[in-house]
C-alpha cells in the first residue's frame, strides 16, 4: 500500500485507511510511519488493538433540556459493545430521572421509548429513551458508532444528537464561528460570552439564533473494559496497552 506523503497519515480521518497500513507487511517495516499510524490513532480516538475487529459499537448520550442544561447534556455519555446492554442502561438511566415509585408521578412526568424504524424523519439514534418532567424534556439516546467517529453534537434546545466525524466536527465548528462572525460585526459581542472551551477539547456554544451546542469528543468518553477470561478482572483499554490482564498477565 502506497502512502503519497507522511501527512497522509497525519490528516487522515479514516481508521480504515490507518488500520491497512498498519497490518501492511511492506509498510510495517517503516518503523517511523507505524509510529505515526498509531499516534494518528490515538488523535481519532481509538484506543484498541490492531487489526480493528469488525464488530459494532454503541453509545448511549444524555440530553437534557431544562434547568442547568448548560452543564449537564453530554456528560454521562458511554459505551457499550452491544445494542442490548446500551438500552438497558439507557432505559434504567432515563426511569430514574423520574420520581419513584411509579405511582407517584404526575400525569406530565413520564417516559417514551421512540426507536428509529418507527419514526416518520429519518433520526439518527437507533431507540431513544425520551423522559418528560412538567415542562423540561430530557433523554438516552442509543446510537451506532462508526470506525471514525470523533464527536458527538447536542442541540441541547431540542435534545437532537448527532456523532460526528473528525472532519464533520471541525466543519460544524468553522460553521458556528463563521455565523458568530457575522454576529459580532452587528452587536460587538465577544466570543468568550459564547464559546465555552472546556477541558479535553468539549466545546459548549450559546445560542445567538436557534440552538445551543454541546460538542463532546469521545476520546474523553469511558469505553468499556474487556474482561478477562481466566481470572475475571476488568481491563480498560488504558491498562491493556499490550494485551494482557494488569491481574493475572493472560493475553486477552
Amino acid at each position: 500500500m502506497r502512502v503519497t506523503h507522511i501527512n497522509d497519515i497525519r490528516t487522515t480521518t479514516d481508521l480504515q485507511f490507518l488500520n491497512n497500513l498498519i497490518m501492511d507487511n511492506n509498510f510495517g517495516s517503516n518503523q517511523m510511519l507505524m509510529v505515526e499510524c498509531f499516534n494518528r490513532a490515538i488523535d481519532l480516538g481509538y484506543k484498541g488493538k490492531f487489526p480493528i475487529p469488525d464488530t459494532k459499537k454503541f453509545i448511549v448520550v444524555d440530553t437534557w433540556n431544562g434547568e442547568g442544561y448548560s452543564d449537564l447534556n453530554g456528560s454521562e455519555i458511554k459505551m457499550f459493545d452491544d445494542q442490548v446492554n446500551a438500552e438497558r442502561y439507557a432505559q434504567t438511566k432515563a426511569l430514574n430521572e423520574l420520581p419513584l415509585p411509579s405511582d407517584s408521578r404526575y400525569e406530565g412526568e413520564r417516559l417514551d421509548i421512540l426507536r428509529k424504524e418507527d419514526q416518520v424523519d429519518d433520526e439518527e439514534f437507533l431507540v431513544a429513551f425520551q423522559y418528560e418532567i412538567d415542562d423540561d424534556h430530557g433523554s438516552y439516546q442509543v446510537h451506532e458508532l462508526k470506525k471514525n467517529a470523533y464527536a458527538v453534537m447536542i442541540r441541547c434546545n431540542i435534545n437532537d444528537v448527532v456523532v460526528l466525524t473528525e472532519l464533520e466536527f471541525k466543519q460544524e465548528i468553522k460553521q458556528l464561528k463563521e455565523e458568530f462572525l457575522e454576529v459580532q460585526k452587528r452587536t460587538g459581542e465577544d466570543e468568550e460570552d459564547y464559546f465555552d472551551y472546556q477541558p479535553g477539547g468539549d466545546i459548549f456554544i450559546s445560542a445567538w439564533d436557534d440552538y445551543d451546542f454541546q460538542f463532546r469528543l469521545l476520546k474523553n468518553v469511558e469505553s468499556p473494559g474487556i474482561e478477562c477470561h481466566k481470572c475475571g478482572t476488568n481491563n480498560t483499554h488504558d491498562t491493556d496497552e499490550f494485551g494482557f490482564c494488569k491481574e493475572c498477565l493472560t493475553h486477552l
